[in-house]
């Protein structure tokens, strides 16, 4: 019977390189055995040429120089296959979105953030571990998966605020989690899709058209209603786009009592924004939360008449016309209105906020705006929440 140890010695002699360098070449053969000289009446004749006797397993092998293969004239990966013996092969994805999941569209007209609000949707959801529960964020094809982990990347890491759209795609995303409720946490699971253009090209009808038509289709609105850079121009956008939007869904007799049938969450953005936080604090609309990290908030009894508020500061921009068209285009127990930002405020070294320092985006030299500290979106899930819950029943 062979031992283990015999085995293990066998297998290293056989499969020893006979050489360091991995050539094959066999070692020195020992010393050459001369066969005896003939003698002929009593005196030797020398050979014509002495004989090695040599072990024939111990004779050196040249190597041999094989010829190169010419590559193949076809690349086996391009030849094409019988298409009559194939299914359709459909376009890869990198989710499968459940098919009574919730659809919500995002709305925001140019400069309102809309960008930097998609780009901070997966850092609040790896955040959220109290009221909200657990969440996941998966895009359903290649553009919209490697926006999430850029945008990240981007806000996380490198401290910068995502670039402006740049090209017109639609992008959508899975959000799965259980929400939290008095008994049971039920499985909650929607997409948000996303109609993503440079802002100069709303203006264009046919990318309009589009837009309204991805609104159309979904069941739930996030709309970001930006105070800081509000114009004449974004009010325009705003009001044409509920007017292609109302006449597109009447056409199709979907207009609920001679409303908009969508739920709807208004989003106050830059709420960080000094300026803007600063007098919202002064006028009484901020609370803190007393422990933890004491983040400031607007209520969420309050939160309307905080939109409120807003519009009527902001009244010589043309702000409560945008209040006035959201109540009569939607049904007003279908709208609910929060305080966002996408970056949050900056805490101080025991992870606490202060009013003494609080802002988390520094203003560059150069006029480049960057995130100072770690990024802590404040109401960037919940609003998508709020909308599948209302909208679920």
């Amino acid at each position: 019977m062979t031992t283990t140890n015999e085995q293990e010695d066998w297998f290293h002699e056989e499969n020893r390189d006979p050489s360091p360098n991995g050539r094959r070449t066999d070692p020195t053969p020992p010393a050459a055995t001369r066969a005896p000289e003939p003698v002929v009446a009593g005196v030797p004749v020398p050979a014509e040429e002495p004989t090695l006797l040599v072990d024939p397993d111990q004779r050196r092998y040249e190597p041999i120089t094989e010829p190169a293969m010419a590559p193949p004239t076809v690349n086996p990966w391009e030849q094409d296959t019988d298409s009559d013996e194939l299914a359709p092969l459909a376009i890869p994805t990198t989710a499968r979105a459940p098919q009574d999941a919730v659809q919500i569209g995002i709305w925001g007209q140019p400069e309102s953030g809309k960008t930097t609000y998609l780009g901070a949707l997966r850092i609040a959801a790896a955040q959220q571990q109290g009221r909200l529960g657990r969440w996941t964020v998966s895009g359903l094809d290649d553009p919209s998966s490697n926006f999430l982990v850029e945008q990240a990347e981007r806000m996380t890491r490198q401290r910068r605020f995502p670039e402006p759209s740049l090209v017109e795609e639609t992008l959508r995303w899975s959000f799965n989690g259980r929400a939290p409720g008095r008994f049971v946490r039920r499985p909650v699971e929607f997409v948000l899709s996303v109609q993503d253009a440079p802002g100069e090209a709303f203006r264009q009808g046919p990318l309009m058209q589009r837009v309204v038509d991805h609104l159309a289709r979904s069941r739930g609105l996030i709309y970001l209603f930006d105070p800081i850079t509000l114009n004449s121009s974004n009010i325009e956008y705003f009001d044409k786009t509920l007017q292609m939007l109302s006449a597109s869904l009447r056409a199709g007799s979907r207009l609920r009592k001679g409303k908009l049938p969508h739920y709807l969450s208004v989003c106050v953005t830059k709420f960080d924004d000094p300026a803007f936080f600063t007098r919202a604090v002064h006028e009484g609309w901020v609370t803190q939360d007393s422990t933890d990290q004491r983040l400031p908030r607007v209520p969420d009894d309050r939160a309307e008449a905080f939109f409120d508020w807003v519009c009527h500061v902001l009244r010589r921009q043309g702000a409560p016309l945008i209040r006035e068209l959201i109540r009569s285009n939607f049904d007003d127990v279908r709208v609910r209105y929060f305080a966002t930002s996408s970056v949050g405020f900056r805490l101080n070294d025991q992870q606490v906020f202060d009013f003494r320092d609080f802002r988390n985006v520094d203003v560059t030299a150069d006029h480049d705006r960057r995130i100072r500290e770690m990024v802590r979106p404040i109401n960037v899930l919940e609003p998508l929440i709020s909308l599948e819950r209302r909208i679920r029943g």
